[in-house]
């Protein structure tokens, strides 16, 4: 299956792909709300694309009468897939045929490939008005069976719709999306620029899961030679000697073959970082004070992203880090709007994310605070 290359085209991994209505289920279990009906607004504009479409064709039944119990022996009418009825002690078989639309099953590392003939890409496709995905069940209508389809989203697409929710008014942040208030050239930039990042952060994913199924691979090989009193002190010399280097050396290659470098990284964990339910508002500061740093990373996947990618920082150059060092040291808030932002290293005590309506009012504040102070300094001290 060739998937295309153009840069409208989301970063996807077959077992991360849902069905639209589950994707907007899981957006705002995250945090942001997205209906069906914004979704296509948003692939009519050419702003979000669905990962994947899946015609989901038909299957042909016959109507048999035949034994499907050996013990009792009793014989029934029943639908079998056509072709199958001589695998039964078929009696009669009605010659009526019947449709019923095709089933989905997904959720695999290589599920599509049962599918392969039936799948395209919207990114590459003319715009279509969405239809309602409906199942038919046994009907004699070939026509009325077929023809239905799944538009599918990788999960990770989730940041993608918070980008452009971000990118609205701070007043309101309801669908649908004014798209007259959108740069859309910039506001496609940011996303081709995500999907590229989503390219790089599936690779690293893979490669810790690979090597976290080696390490305790390796520490139950090293238990077996020395027991257990000894395994954690030969587990750990034989980690830097031997697993560390070659997870050095492969982290390596996945920053050459995406052209990144680990100041990319650390930008893409500071923009994560923003997305914390946690951090993206300073209420969350007390809860985040408190919560473990196994349920930062295992509750969230923005937070689960983070600690991946600590992890590869780690294997590069042995740097370590928490999620929840990250969170507490890479976002502020902003005085205005209260959004969470990482401040910028050219900016001295910067007090705003940085966006020209925040600037502004922050800058108004300022100087009526000042006015304040020269009046209070102006004004007459009574004698006592």
């Amino acid at each position: 299956m060739d998937i295309p290359t153009l840069k409208t085209q989301p970063a996807f991994q077959e077992r991360n792909l849902i069905p639209k209505e589950d994707f907007c289920k899981f957006c705002e279990e995250n945090g942001v709300t997205v209906t069906e009906k914004d979704l296509e607004s948003l692939h009519r504009e050419g702003l979000l694309y669905p990962a994947v479409k899946l015609e989901l064709g038909y299957s042909e039944f016959r109507k048999i009468y035949a034994v499907f119990d050996e013990q009792t022996k009793q014989k029934e009418w029943r639908f079998v897939h056509h072709g199958h009825e001589d695998r039964f002690p078929t009696e009669k078989v009605e010659d009526t045929p019947y449709y019923s639309t095709g089933s989905l099953s997904y959720g695999s590392n290589e599920w599509l490939k049962w599918y392969e003939r039936s799948v395209s890409f919207p990114s590459v496709l003319p715009f279509f008005q969405w239809k309602k995905r409906e199942h038919a069940w046994m009907v004699k209508s070939k026509k009325k069976a077929d023809g239905m389809y799944e538009l599918m989203y990788d999960k990770y697409q989730f940041l993608a719709v918070r980008l452009i929710r971000d990118s609205l008014t701070h007043e309101s942040d309801l669908f649908p999306v004014p798209l007259k208030k959108i740069r859309k050239d910039r506001m496609l930039e940011r996303l081709y620029e995500l999907y590229a990042f989503l390219r790089f952060y599936f690779d690293t994913r893979d490669m810790h899961v690979r090597w976290i199924e080696k390490g305790y691979e390796m520490y139950a090989s090293i238990k077996k030679t020395v027991g257990e009193k000894n395994v954690k002190e030969e587990w750990d010399v034989e980690f830097l000697k031997v697993h560390l280097p070659a997870m050095k050396k492969e982290a390596v290659a996945i920053l050459k073959a995406h052209k990144m470098g680990k100041a990319d990284v650390m930008r893409w964990i500071h923009f994560l970082a923003r997305q914390s339910l946690l951090s993206r508002h300073k209420q969350g500061k007390p809860y985040l004070a408190k919560v473990v740093e196994k349920t930062l990373t295992g509750t969230e996947l923005t937070n689960t992203m983070i600690h991946v990618l600590n992890d590869f920082l780690f294997a590069l150059d042995k740097y370590r880090q928490t999620v929840k060092a990250v969170l507490e040291q890479s976002v502020r808030h902003c005085v205005i709007c209260s959004r969470a932002y990482t401040p910028k290293s050219n900016v001295k005590n910067p007090l705003t994310c940085g966006k020209s309506d925040c600037v502004d009012e922050q800058k108004k504040m300022q100087k009526k605070l000042k006015r304040s102070q020269k009046i209070t300094d102006m004004a007459p001290v009574e004698d006592a």
